[in-house]
């Protein structure tokens, strides 16, 4: 096993942190929500939660990611898609999308073979067609 995968980018107090940041930016996708069908304030609550609140949760969520885990390799990129589909899920108020692409961003960056194995670099179909001669045009 290569060091790379040996060590995990996040600690226990980072991924309780990081989740508890992503849970309450559900929370208030939630409570937007329920308190969008009224009429004025529920409006302004979610132009504030879509425009202000998510991407400021967005920002600081990614930017979390980019120092412990980078913008390079596989668990760079992988946990960079799974944060971007977070936060826009997060921007289109879907209760949930943050707090569980946020997990699964930390998975990805914590273990290395759940990256290898998505990106079927250790085996599996998408591995058995890379080996596959491919055909010069």
């Amino acid at each position: 096993m290569d060091n790379e995968e040996q060590e995990k980018p996040f600690d226990t107090v980072s991924i309780v942190f990081l989740l508890i940041i992503a849970a309450a930016s559900d929370i208030s996708d939630l409570f937007t929500a329920l308190i969008f069908p009224v009429p004025v304030l529920g409006q302004i609550v979610y132009f504030a939660n879509s425009f202000l609140i998510s991407p400021i949760i967005w920002i600081i969520i990614q930017g979390w990611f980019i120092m412990k885990v980078g913008l390079t390799g596989r668990k760079g990129l992988i946990s960079g898609v799974s944060n971007l589909l977070g936060g826009l899920g997060n921007i289109a108020n879907l209760p949930g999308s943050e707090t569980i692409m946020t997990g699964i961003a930390i998975i990805a960056a914590n273990h290395g073979g759940v990256v290898s194995a998505v990106a079927g670099v250790k085996g599996g179909p998408a591995a058995a067609l890379a080996k596959q001669p491919r055909i010069a045009a």
